[in-house]
């Protein structure tokens, strides 16, 4: 029955990508139900019981080839992504990067940020990256993805480590590379935060893993700083005590640091901090219930773990036909896997891991906030690796492999193409405001600019800073508004955008 549902959502998915809503008997216009009811049934398949098969045949890679090729691929997967402009808060972090002065640290370490956060590990990489990336939005985005590209090496080793095949583990890093959700966290600079303790996060597993006399002080380390980059750092202590196994109390040296941690961070915020909501004022991380949660780990997060799609835009025909290939060959995998041992181990990853950001996981169609399942996306990316590991038939594995892959490729091409157009619009926008002020101009008015187009972050709160960075540095104040455009003052320039 669950094989069925799976071949049944695949299809509606299919023609929904094919020829658009499909208004006849079975409406799918938003394809997220779809999406969650066929995730949901494929992690269900993966708790039937299979004997494991004879004649299992694999083969392995030389690690030093698995890095490089993991390496070119997370670089050829986003080349054409990164001359792309800034957008959004990207123009409030080069401003504050290049005017960082290193020689006064401790406000750093002592003051709380006034967007409720507190992660100087990350404000401090910003500004070193500054210095040689200066405003140039290829460097700053090469400098992203350079780290994208050091997480997807760290998920090669810790699903070796963990008993994958160094074929598994290959695929496992592969796709967490050129997973179709990762523009928003490869490519935006804003995202800095996620893969720096992403990257903290998972080198403090490993370190941990290692079981040498170094392992437990540099894995305390990294947890430290994961969560000094920002607050899904603090999962870490859970992540250690789910791959504590019999070493629980091991575990223990996290909790403390962690719990201290978290003691500072709440006395410079005066609470537990983060966006608050503009109705009742209180954090929005506590204003959330049962079904929210039900909702966002079953169904949402295997939405777009499985079908990774910015569906603002109607897909090709391409695209299309690639996501039928894919899902035969996720069909396949539960009919002819073995039992996987490590099941539970991925699935408490992805768990743990949505913690912090649970009450934000009800994404949409457009895959707005995909950077909140960087860290997630590790424990389905191990899952699926330690499900091909399965296939007994190596000639299965590479059919099963490619399929998924290519399916992923194909689905990050088409968001990064929106990407693209997003960026280019908030270029033009930007050298327009910059153009519109004269010497005579004392103020700049904007209206229509939104704050998302097509489901990417497009400026609203940069702006002011995108006009002084294309120039207009003689500008006192730049207000945005939204309705109709009145008459201005003297001295005051109005501009009013609109899509190209």
């Amino acid at each position: 029955m669950l094989v069925a549902v799976l071949v049944v959502c695949g299809g509606a998915l299919f023609l929904r990508a094919l020829v658009g809503p499909l208004p006849y008997g079975l409406p799918v216009n938003s394809p997220m139900n779809a999406e969650s009811i066929f995730g949901l049934a494929f992690v269900l398949l993966l708790f039937t019981r299979r004997d494991a098969l004879p004649d299992k045949r694999t083969f392995a890679i030389p690690p030093f080839a698995s890095i490089a090729a993991l390496v070119l691929l997370a670089v050829a997967a986003f080349w054409r992504a990164l001359p792309s402009y800034f957008l959004l808060d990207d123009f409030v972090l080069l401003r504050y990067a290049r005017h960082f002065d290193f020689d006064a640290l401790r406000p750093l370490l002592t003051t709380a940020g006034s967007d409720g956060f507190f992660r100087p590990a990350g404000y401090l990489s910003l500004a070193a990256d500054a210095l040689w990336a200066g405003v140039s939005p290829l460097r700053w985005h090469a400098a992203v993805l350079a780290i994208h590209a050091a997480n997807t090496v760290l998920v090669y080793f810790l699903a070796a480590r963990l008993g994958a095949s160094r074929w598994a583990a290959l695929f496992g890093a592969a796709l967490f590379a050129v997973h179709g959700s990762r523009p928003e966290a490869a490519i935006w600079v804003a995202a800095r935060f996620d893969l720096l303790a992403t990257f903290f996060i998972l080198a403090g597993l490993l370190f941990f893993l290692w079981e040498k006399p170094v392992s437990i002080p540099a894995a305390l380390v990294c947890g430290a700083l994961a969560m000094l980059s920002k607050e899904v750092g603090y999962v870490f202590p859970l992540l250690v005590l789910l791959f504590a196994r019999r070493r629980l109390r091991s575990a223990i040296p996290f909790f403390l640091v962690a719990g201290a941690l978290f003691a500072y961070r709440w006395s410079l915020l005066s609470g537990i901090g983060g966006y608050r909501d503009a109705h009742t004022g209180q954090p929005t991380i506590l204003i959330f219930g049962f079904v929210h949660v039900v909702k966002a780990l079953l169904l949402r997060l295997w939405a777009v773990f499985f079908f990774p799609i910015n569906w603002t835009v109607q897909p090709d025909v391409l695209l299309a036909l690639a996501m039928a290939v894919y899902t035969a060959c996720v069909v396949w995998i539960v009919l002819r896997r073995e039992r996987i041992p490590n099941l539970g181990l991925a699935l408490g990853f992805v768990a743990i891991a949505s913690l912090p950001a649970l009450h934000l996981l009800l994404l949409g169609p457009d895959l707005q906030k995909a950077r909140l399942l960087y860290l997630p996306s590790t424990g389905f990316c191990l899952l699926l690796s330690f499900a091909i590991d399965g296939l007994w038939n190596r000639r299965l594995q590479w059919c099963a492999a490619t399929g998924i892959l290519g399916f992923q490729v194909i689905a990050l091409q088409h968001n990064l193409t929106i990407w693209n157009h997003v960026a280019s619009e908030a270029k033009r926008a930007c050298v327009a405001g910059a153009a519109s002020v004269t010497p005579a101009t004392k103020k700049l008015l904007v209206w229509g600019v939104p704050d998302s187009l097509d489901g990417i972050y497009f400026l609203g709160t940069g702006y002011p800073e995108c006009v002084e960075l294309e120039g207009a540095g003689n500008l006192k104040s730049v207000e945005l508004r939204s309705g109709q455009a009145v008459p201005p003052e003297p001295g005051t320039s109005v501009l009013v955008w609109h899509p190209q």
